[in-house]
């Protein structure tokens, strides 16, 4: 087993399903945590990072809807994504989705597609994440970006104790430089 550093969520109250999931998404080197209420899964992100949800679309006593609100309104977790488990024969409304960080499976759960979806939601998630980080001609860091990590960076500053200094370097004219030599450049 080869540790891929990605830890997951995956939120139901089939435990033997769970704990099948969870042996085989381990072997591939995924740490996956189970959990049956809000309150624990409110518990496991506000404690460690996770880059994927799997969770149950109908659940007694989980409001899915509302904890997934609860999740999109979180600036930690708001763009991770999401595989949604459904019973067998559920049709699933396309605007229900988030486009391309959200995924039904529907049960019984087949361990070859679970796999191929965790690991593409994954992928998914971090293309998205670097969309959403980056501008994608210069794939320099975009403003919220920015001003999110001076932020972190100030906080860190103050917490140790430490001295610090920014530098914002602007070029003019830059544009006459990619219309005359390319964005390559």
């Amino acid at each position: 087993m080869t540790d891929t550093g990605h830890h997951l969520l995956l939120i139901t109250n089939d435990m033997n399903m769970a704990q099948s999931a969870q042996g085989t998404l381990l072997q591939l080197g995924y740490e996956t945590a189970i959990v049956q209420t809000e309150e624990e899964a409110s518990s496991v992100l506000a404690s460690q990072p996770i880059d994927l949800i799997i969770c149950e679309r109908l659940m007694p006593g989980f409001n899915t809807f509302r904890f997934m609100e609860h999740v999109m309104f979180d600036p930690n977790y708001r763009n991770t994504p999401v595989i949604y488990l459904a019973p067998d024969g559920l049709t699933v409304e396309g605007e229900d989705l988030r486009a391309d960080i959200e995924l039904v499976l529907t049960r019984p759960l087949n361990p070859l597609r679970l796999v191929a979806a965790v690991a593409t939601m994954l992928e998914r998630g971090t293309i998205y994440t670097q969309v959403m980080r980056e501008d994608p001609l210069t794939r320099v860091l975009n403003r919220t970006t920015i001003q999110a990590e001076i932020e972190r960076e100030l906080a860190r500053v103050q917490r140790y104790q430490l001295i610090g200094s920014l530098v914002f370097v602007d070029i003019d004219n830059f544009k006459t430089v990619n219309d005359r030599f390319g964005h390559a450049v």
